[in-house]
């Protein structure tokens, strides 16, 4: 799979944490657009008169407020209040007031990803519900989106039950550790497979998306830091569902500032023909004449060998290799500095280091 073909999906929209915009927001579909991401996961629930609306847990107090933008002091279970009250009575959590927006139903959000072109993934919280129930929720993906311009997925319970239900031309994905064994995954039919790169081990990863690859089945693998990412990217993974990291650069991105090769950066190493050679204790930064996008992607790609501390942006993490090695990672910014700073903590080898800023 190569950094063309694969696809990353925005988890729950694009949000950052309910700072940028509200989690699973109308306004975080539109900011997914503007990234550039190509699919999109949302959750469904019932409201306490039976409407689908948007939400991930149980209870509105992580990602919503009153309609006063206070903290909500006690639970408040989403199956106990109303549409009406869900529109009046609380707004979902963001940093500006313009942002803090009311809680979409199911076809408001869908409708919405289908003016974004973006794919959503359906993720159904509910589990053991009557026919009728998932019938509904097809019903309104089918009329927003059509059949086939979705995915219901992760819920192993739902996706069987829809199966079960004859339903065989809905896309599916399932989650691999969740489910007995690789064939219980497979013979669901037309289904990624969800492959957790933090549950499993770098070796046994490769292993499972490679058994995925061998039977024809698209992988899907959650990745919000440099580690996770790193096993993702080196596997191959076909789709990379996130909340925090940047899709690769479309062709057509707006880069507003690039540096390549050594001379492009501040450094306090040497330069030793096509690499740069830090010692313990020398940095590599970017100059701080750099412009910094207010919403924006940060990317860095190198080959490294030795061990340094590396902050890319709002993220920190750790490189460490006998060997020349390649690696990548990449950022979302919101507010955030477009910063690039490696410290070597040993002996280290630079090669090929390249980092990009891109504005949405």
């Amino acid at each position: 799979m190569t950094p063309a073909s694969r696809r990353f999906i925005a988890h729950r929209g694009v949000h950052l944490g309910g700072t940028i915009a509200g989690e699973n927001s109308l306004e975080a579909v539109r900011l997914a657009r503007r990234a550039g991401f190509a699919c999109i996961e949302t959750d469904t629930r019932l409201s306490a008169d039976g409407e689908l609306v948007v939400m991930h847990d149980e209870t509105l107090n992580r990602t919503a407020t009153d309609a006063a933008g206070r903290e909500l002091s006690d639970p408040v279970p989403v199956h106990e209040v109303s549409l009406a009250r869900l529109r009046a009575d609380y707004r979902l959590k963001a940093r500006d007031a313009q942002n803090r927006t009311r809680i979409p139903t199911l076809e408001e959000y869908l409708t919405e990803c289908a003016a974004a072109g973006l794919l959503p993934f359906i993720e159904i919280k509910l589990i053991d519900q009557a026919p009728s129930f998932y019938r509904r929720v097809l019903d309104v993906a089918d009329s927003t989106l059509g059949r086939g311009g979705y995915v219901m997925t992760s819920n192993g319970n739902a996706n069987r039950r829809i199966r079960g239900m004859g339903v065989h031309d809905v896309p599916l994905m399932d989650i691999r550790h969740q489910a007995s064994t690789f064939e219980d995954v497979a013979a669901l039919g037309e289904v990624t497979v969800a492959i957790s790169a933090t549950r499993y081990e770098r070796e046994e990863h490769a292993v499972h998306v490679a058994q995925a690859r061998g039977r024809g089945l698209a992988t899907e693998s959650h990745a919000d830091d440099h580690g996770v990412f790193s096993v993702a990217d080196d596997h191959g993974v076909d789709l990379i569902s996130t909340d925090v990291l940047a899709p690769d650069l479309r062709d057509d991105a707006h880069v507003i500032a690039h540096a390549l090769a050594p001379g492009a950066f501040e450094h306090s190493g040497r330069v030793v023909g096509d690499e740069l050679v830090l010692a313990p204790g020398e940095t590599v930064v970017l100059p701080a004449s750099w412009p910094q996008p207010r919403f924006g992607g940060l990317f860095l790609a190198l080959e490294f060998a030795g061990a340094a501390e590396v902050r890319l942006g709002p993220q920190r993490f750790s490189l460490e290799s006998e060997r020349l090695r390649r690696t990548r990672h990449q950022v979302l910014l919101d507010a955030a500095t477009a910063a690039f700073v490696l410290t070597a903590l040993g002996p280290c080898r630079l090669r090929g280091l390249e980092v990009t800023v891109a504005e949405y």
